[in-house]
């Protein structure tokens, strides 16, 4: 995502160029009507700054514009997206949708994905690590963050998963399901596109922590999570 200084400030994917990464934790309804900023809008908001991030595509021409019937209309597109998704699974997917509940965002970005998951293959298989005495000091070319596909330890770790199966498997969305189904599968979004995601037990707090949900801000947010107890949906958004 290139960000021109100015006055206003336009985020834009360059041409040809990658597109940005950013994660949002919040509500699938929140997050499709468009009612939340990314990490950089909401600093250039609070420095003054104007930031627009343009989306793909522009919008149809019969789009519903009144806020009451989107939010109306969006709500149930959702919860009926929840009970075909719960059947299909064979789980329950009742997670809180309610488009006024708070919600988290932060950009790490392709590096910090990219070194996520080498760190996660790392892990899986430390027999393929690169080998930290290097005198170089320098990453070998083929384990950049940006290129993890191709390290040697990604490819063998993805391909047989044991400890981060989420991760390695290309999930996109992650769901708080109390009955887990299989922990990685591809199913439509709410808008159709099928995309890869996993379940994330509601009962399991391994990784909760308290927060104050009253009004995050972008400076606490990489030092906080949402609130213990019914989680709402994760996603990465790109």
């Amino acid at each position: 995502m290139l960000c021109r200084p100015g006055s206003a400030t336009r985020a834009r994917v360059a041409q040809n160029g990658p597109v940005g990464l950013d994660l949002y934790v919040g509500p699938l309804t929140r997050y499709h009507l468009g009612d939340w900023l990314t990490v950089v809008q909401q600093i250039g908001r609070d420095v003054g700054m104007t930031v627009v991030v343009d989306r793909h595509g522009p919008e149809p021409q019969d789009s519903i514009t009144d806020p009451d019937q989107m939010l109306y209309q969006m709500l149930a597109v959702v919860r009926r997206w929840q009970t075909g998704l719960g059947q299909a699974l064979g789980c329950l997917a009742d997670w809180p949708e309610e488009a006024s509940l708070p919600y988290w965002t932060d950009k790490p970005d392709w590096d910090g994905y990219g070194g996520l998951l080498l760190l996660a293959a790392y892990d899986e298989r430390p027999d393929l690590r690169p080998d930290p005495s290097d005198s170089t000091g320098r990453q070998p070319v083929n384990d950049q963050p940006r290129a993890y596909q191709e390290a040697p330890a990604y490819q063998a770790a993805s391909a047989q998963p044991q400890r981060y199966p989420s991760l390695l498997r290309g999930a996109e969305w992650w769901l708080p399901m109390p009955d887990r189904p299989p922990l990685v599968f591809t199913a439509p979004r709410p808008t159709g596109q099928r995309t890869p995601m996993a379940a994330l037990a509601a009962s399991s707090q391994n990784y909760a922590c308290s927060a104050n949900a009253a009004k995050p801000s972008p400076y606490t947010t990489r030092k906080q999570c949402p609130p213990l107890g019914r989680q709402p949906a994760t996603r990465r958004s790109r």
